[in-house]
């Protein structure tokens, strides 16, 4: 029962506390709900912050707001309309959202199934049965009735019921991703994708509709995981075959009841009759039964055993032939067919027949067309179609009205993948095959590379979201390119897929994507086409897997990159290994190095015109400098390439601008700038759903108010960081802002905690190799050995850290305040004897003294 709210509420944040009270929520179960942290939660009910678009959204999900309702939420809370405009507070909850929001619609009534759906629903409503399998042969009807048995359960599941459509993938790889397209759930940053979604999903209380899981088997161990770690999740899978998991229930649907015998039926007294005759006054409005036409029906309907896709394509063709023609042909191809294609399973050879028959009756035009078309993965538009296949409006029009490809209400066309298949068998295998397989290929990684600019601008999520639509196809065409050796279209769009990963999300598959080009070029003759492809595919590969945290593997691969490409002469091709590279050398504490690729990255940018590398790269150079103690130059340097994204728009490179500059800015005395900016970032970060960019800008918040000494608040901004971050990346970043953490626990005087924490950060730094980080622990360990005055220890330590060629300016200064201060509490002798046994240490050396070891 709702607990009961008294008063009426003043302001947007005391009304939003009401409806979470109304609703028995606590402020923590709420924030996890919202995705956001019950510090910044209260902080909101308190009216100190107003949340961000994004976050009032998520606000108004987690609080069960009617989705008509909702703007109107977003806007009160954004303080764009009155309080008045919320109404009285409610803690009824809203009704399920719309389930065209998440399931396919069919054009024509649901029919039959009763007994099917009793014994499904009764089974979802089984808290036992979480992993449900439908199995049945091809165009039985199992999707449909998997929809029809969701709409009816829908009340059970508080979010809601995922359609995940599975017919377009044609790898186990692709099934998290799959899932991932489906809830709507972006996949970025280090951490495995798979973990991401078993994130996402673990406090989930919704109905997955997985279809056509049976060529995707090897997959299964994912749904196991998925009913293991997530207890509010039930799947209901579509497949011809069993999955074969512990505590799968397994559901085997047949085709509808036929008329028995050789009766003659009513009209209305049997259901596939009933679906016939639906679907014959569909395709011909002056259908009408004729004597004798009712035995004919019956004759087809029991030749394809009741089932409904063969049904409705026999009765697709009565415009122009009679039932009981229509009867005769089916029997004679199923006749045929018994005889000649014995690996056809039994049940499969009625609906073969439909197919066969249906193929026969086609205009010449129409039948090239359905073969060609037969080649797209995951749906086309019209303009595809005409272009690859010679598909022109008019034949798509009439393969719809054969009920052999539709069209959604998105404006896409699709098939039925059983029609795929068969339609795919009829294309010949030789000239005309590859002929259409290469018009495909070229279409779609046309289409990638056209969208290159836009990934880097204000059409990002536009364009990425055109992409998404069209991943079947690309990874088709792609695959189809490097099987028929087409390096110089592929290296085309190679830049283009590198980003579309980064930026979607598609680390993992990129990677192995990437890795067809190279296999396929690597211990071979190569032209210097052929070289150009293979070492761009390297450096996009080095990209993902530098966001994927393998550094070593990552650097690997720019540097065969770079030895690639190099001999070439053409300096546009070491942009990206050039400048991908220079950056993880900053980050691993190599500032020659890693400057002399960036500057050499920016010359090579600007030289072919490259805007956006060219401004990266100097932005980068900048934040290298201030690293290196020219602050100053740095940060002019940075507020230079700052405007320049402004100028273009360009959403997510502000936002890491900002993450950057502020902290610079900090160090200039520039709080109050560097504020602003952090907020501005926070803003974007949380329009655009990039949790990396939100993660950094709270934790860039976090070190500002540390140095302005406002301890409690860089703790909550801190915590607010690695909640963005949480399941999300791995390595750096959650190191670096539990550093921090550390140095608030050293500045408001908690040794105990402040040892811990930069103890366990400094261990994790050196396994990861991060010596940048393994410094920046150090000398928080080193100051705190002052405090305890261990001034012999802490001054060799100082000169220790100070020696290390990978400190940066910061580092440098506060170990030379450690040294200063120590050197104070001991005489000559003892100083001398401290700082000698500090210049000796190597890193290694170093840490294990400051740790105790």
């Amino acid at each position: 029962m709702a607990a009961k709210v008294d008063g009426d509420p003043t302001f947007f944040g005391e009304w939003l506390k009401f409806r979470r009270q109304g609703l028995d929520l606590t402020q923590a179960e709420l924030a996890q709900r919202a995705g956001c942290s019950a510090a910044g939660l209260r902080k909101i009910e308190t009216g100190e912050r107003r949340p961000s678009k994004e976050l009032a959204a998520l606000l108004a999900a987690a609080l069960e707001i009617a989705p008509d309702k909702r703007v109107i939420f977003v806007r009160v809370a954004r303080g764009e309309l009155n309080l008045e405009r919320l109404g009285p507070v409610s803690g009824e909850r809203a009704a399920p959202r719309p389930l065209s929001a998440a399931l396919p619609v069919w054009p024509t009534p649901f029919i039959g199934r009763v007994g099917e759906l009793t014994a499904l629903g009764e089974l979802l409503f089984d808290p036992n049965c979480r992993l449900l399998t439908i199995i049945g042969p091809g165009g039985i009807g199992k999707t449909r009735l998997a929809v029809e048995v969701a709409t009816r359960v829908i009340d059970r599941f508080a979010d809601g019921v995922c359609f995940v459509p599975l017919a377009q993938q044609n790898s186990p790889a692709f099934l998290v991703p799959a899932l991932a397209d489906a809830l709507g759930i972006t996949l970025q940053g280090q951490t495995d994708a798979q973990t991401q979604l078993l994130n996402y999903l673990r406090a989930r209380q919704m109905l997955l509709i997985v279809d056509n899981m049976e060529h995707l088997l090897a997959g299964v161990p994912l749904l196991a995981a998925i009913v293991a770690q997530s207890p509010g999740v039930t799947l209901l899978v579509t497949s011809r075959e069993r999955l074969n998991l512990m505590g799968e229930w397994v559901y085997e649907l047949e085709g509808l009841p036929v008329p028995a015998g050789e009766d003659t039926p009513q009209p209305e007294s049997c259901v596939s009759v009933v679906l016939f005759i639906q679907n014959a006054r569909r395709a011909s409005s002056v259908f009408s039964l004729h004597e004798g036409d009712l035995t004919c029906v019956a004759r087809i309907c029991r030749r394809l055993e009741g089932t409904p896709l063969g049904i409705e394509l026999a009765a697709a063709w009565v415009a122009v032939l009679s039932p009981c023609e229509i009867a005769g042909r089916i029997e004679k191809s199923f006749d045929f067919l018994t005889t000649t294609l014995r690996d056809v399973p039994e049940r499969q050879r009625s609906l073969r027949a439909a197919f066969d028959y249906s193929w026969g009756l086609l205009p010449p035009d129409e039948r090239c067309a359905l073969s060609r078309l037969a080649v797209f993965r995951g749906g086309f538009d019209h303009a595809a179609a005409e272009h690859v296949a010679g598909a022109t409006l008019p034949i798509l029009l009439a393969l719809i009205s054969k009920s052999l490809i539709r069209r959604r209400e998105s404006g896409r066309y699709d098939m039925h993948e059983v029609v795929r298949q068969y339609a795919l068998a009829s294309l010949s295998e030789g000239a005309e095959a590859d002929a259409t397989r290469d018009r495909h290929s070229d279409y779609y990684l046309t289409l990638l590379r056209s969208h290159e600019r836009d990934l880097k601008g204000p059409g990002q999520r536009a364009a990425l979201a055109r992409l998404t639509e069209e991943i079947g196809n690309i990874r088709a065409g792609w695959a189809w390119a490097v099987t028929r050796e087409e390096f110089d279209l592929i290296g085309s769009a190679l830049r283009s897929y590198g980003w579309m990963c980064e930026v979607g999300g598609r680390l993992q598959e990129g990677v192995a994507e990437l890795g067809l080009v190279v296999w396929a070029l690597h211990d071979r003759e190569l032209n210097d086409v052929e070289t150009t492809a293979l070492g761009q595919a390297l450096a996009q590969q080095g990209l993902l897997c530098f966001r994927l945290g393998r550094f070593e593997q990552a650097f690997a691969l720019f540097n065969e990159s770079l030895s690639l490409l190099r001999p070439l002469g053409n300096p546009a091709t070491l942009v990206d290994p050039l400048f991908l590279s220079g950056i993880m050398l900053h980050l691993c504490g190599d500032y020659e190095s890693s400057r002399a690729r960036l500057r050499e990255a920016a010359a090579y940018a600007r030289a072919g015109n490259d805007l956006w590398f060219s401004v990266y790269a100097h932005y980068n150079l900048g934040y290298l400098a201030a690293l290196t103690g020219q602050v100053q130059a740095g940060y002019v340097m940075m507020c230079h390439s700052l405007a320049a994204w402004r100028a273009t728009a360009d959403p997510r490179s502000i936002s890491l601008g900002l993450n950057f500059l502020a902290p610079t800015a900090m160090r200039l005395g520039h709080y109050e700038q560097a504020v602003a900016w952090l907020e501005e970032s926070i803003a974007l970060s949380s329009e655009l759903g990039d949790r990396w960019g939100l993660g950094t800008a709270w934790r860039q918040y976090g070190a500002v108010e540390l140095a302005r000494g406002n301890i409690e608040a860089a703790k909550k901004h801190l915590a607010q960081s690695l909640e963005a971050y949480r399941g999300y990346v791995t390595g750096y970043d959650l190191l670096h802002t539990n550093i921090h953490l550390g140095e608030c626990a050293l500045a408001e005087g908690d040794d105990v905690a402040a040892g811990r924490i930069l103890a366990d950060a400094l261990r994790e730094a050196r396994a990861e190799g991060i010596e940048a980080l393994t410094l920046q622990a150090v000398v928080g360990l080193v100051e705190l050995k002052l405090r305890r005055g261990r001034h012999a220890e802490a001054l060799g330590l100082a000169v220790a850290v100070m020696n290390q060629p990978v400190a940066n300016y910061e580092v440098k200064t506060r170990a030379s305040v450690v040294r200063v201060a120590a050197r104070g509490h001991l005489d000559d002798a003892q100083g001398v004897a401290a700082e000698e046994w500090g210049r000796a240490l190597s890193l290694e050396e170093m840490v294990k003294a400051v740790l105790g070891d």
